[in-house]
């Protein structure tokens, strides 16, 4: 219990609570513009497709800043460095081929994000 409280530990610790809160913050920062951009106060005939778009990018945007708030609290610990890298690589490979599977569904999806915006 001695080794936990030694000053590159409260470091450490001191770094992902930062990371957290800049994540938390970064997530009410982007709600309020999301919220403006969407413009979900306007009761006109897309309402429901506004409605549910607002709810998808919510989602969205919670999940990357979640993936991102993790990787960077793992970069932080000194004995996981080697496997955020790893976990940051895979993320990216994954994502490539995802993005290349379901080019014409994302097409369409950000289509249709703009449309309702």
């Amino acid at each position: 219990m001695k080794d936990f409280f030694r000053s590159e530990n409260i470091n450490v610790i001191l770094k992902i609570i930062l990371i957290i809160m800049v994540s938390i913050l970064l997530n009410a920062v982007l709600e309020i513009i999301m919220k403006k951009t969407m413009n979900l106060g306007n009761k006109n005939h897309n309402y429901k497709a506004a409605k549910t778009s607002y709810k998808m990018v919510r989602r969205l945007k919670s999940v990357i800043l979640f993936i991102f708030c993790v990787i960077a609290s793992l970069f932080q610990i000194p004995n996981f460095s080697s496997i955020s890298w790893s976990l940051l690589s895979g993320a990216g490979i994954i994502s490539l081929i995802l993005g290349y599977a379901a080019q014409k569904t994302l097409a369409n999806f950000f289509l249709w994000i703009r449309y309702c915006i």
